[in-house]
């Protein structure tokens, strides 16, 4: 029998690496120019783990399903969710790269986001509904 969850979140999963105070102001990031930060933070996100990640801070059981890739990044980032207490099932996809957010907040509270990665786009009703029996 599975476990029962209050709330069932899927979505994005990706590997959120969070670096603030960097020396970059609201004219936005500089283009051929290294800009060095002396802090950051590494976390699973997408907004599903972090709905799951605000449910536990309630007291609230809360499953994310998903899709990471079969690459070092998605590795990590489970390993982070078990870490963390959260509930996850991922499912790897061969050949897909984990999606990366690297969230950058300039020296004025400005930022700037990329994503990077595919296996996002593998998720479908074919791959959601089986998980959800």
């Amino acid at each position: 029998m599975k476990k029962q969850y209050d709330i069932i979140a899927f979505g994005g999963f990706y590997l959120d690496i969070n670096a603030s105070d960097l020396p970059f102001g609201d004219e936005g990031v500089p283009i051929e120019k290294e800009i060095r930060g002396t802090s950051y933070g590494c976390l699973p996100g997408g907004s599903g783990i972090n709905f799951i990640r605000a449910l536990s801070r309630l007291h609230t059981s809360g499953l994310f399903i998903g899709m990471r890739g079969d690459d070092p990044v998605g590795t990590l980032a489970e390993e982070l969710c078990a870490q963390e207490g959260l509930a996850v099932q991922l499912t790897v996809v061969p050949g897909r790269r984990t999606n990366i957010g690297l969230n950058m907040i300039g020296k004025t509270g400005g930022h700037t986001v990329y994503s990077l990665g595919n296996a996002n786009q593998a998720l479908d009703a074919q791959t959601l509904i089986p998980a959800l029996v």
